[in-house]
């Protein structure tokens, strides 16, 4: 089942239960995490930051795609969700929207690879617009390694890689990664 099929939001409100796809990105933030304000960046419907809510955190949600923030809204999610296109024309646009919510813990579930595919060299701008936000972590899921990926950032690590020197790798494990600002 893809992460955006609304099965997921009509199983979350009959009965509570959240996506499997969402639980090691989930398990490592509620482990690692300093603060309890979060953005769940490319949150299409919004339940991994639901889940995030439920455990204690303040989250808002940032998505670009209409349909998927519209589902999370009809399902009422509970977060205050953000319709942008995250690019680096619309990097301080975001690092406003990070500001006003007093935001200090990135969270990011296989979406670096679609905002920096065609932007490659970006990476570093969007983490020093991170940094001027008052983003101290960030907690990645990226694709699945494969033999044969031919996408320009195929792993976590190539993902970790962008923004390192503004932030550094604490831990590395699987497709997933924390990182924290280096000052």
């Amino acid at each position: 089942m893809r992460f955006s099929d609304p099965a997921h939001l009509e199983r979350w409100a009959s009965d509570g239960t959240f996506p499997k796809i969402h639980t090691p990105l989930f398990q490592l933030v509620t482990r690692a995490a300093e603060g309890r304000s979060a953005c769940d960046l490319c949150c299409a419907t919004g339940l991994l930051g639901r889940r995030l809510v439920d455990s204690g955190f303040h989250v808002i949600g940032v998505e670009r795609n209409h349909r998927y923030l519209t589902m999370g809204l009809q399902f009422n999610v509970g977060l205050t969700l953000y319709r942008l296109d995250v690019n680096p024309r619309t990097f301080e646009e975001l690092g406003t929207i990070l500001r006003q919510n007093q935001v200090t813990t990135l969270v990011a579930r296989r979406c670096f690879s679609e905002i920096f595919a065609r932007h490659l060299d970006s990476g570093q701008d969007f983490a020093r617009m991170l940094i001027r936000s008052g983003v101290r972590q960030v907690f990645l899921q990226g694709r699945v390694p494969r033999a044969d990926a031919t996408h320009p950032i195929p792993t976590v690590e190539h993902e970790a890689d962008l923004i390192s020197g503004p932030f550094s790798v604490v831990e590395l494990r699987g497709q997933l990664a924390h990182l924290e600002a280096t000052h």
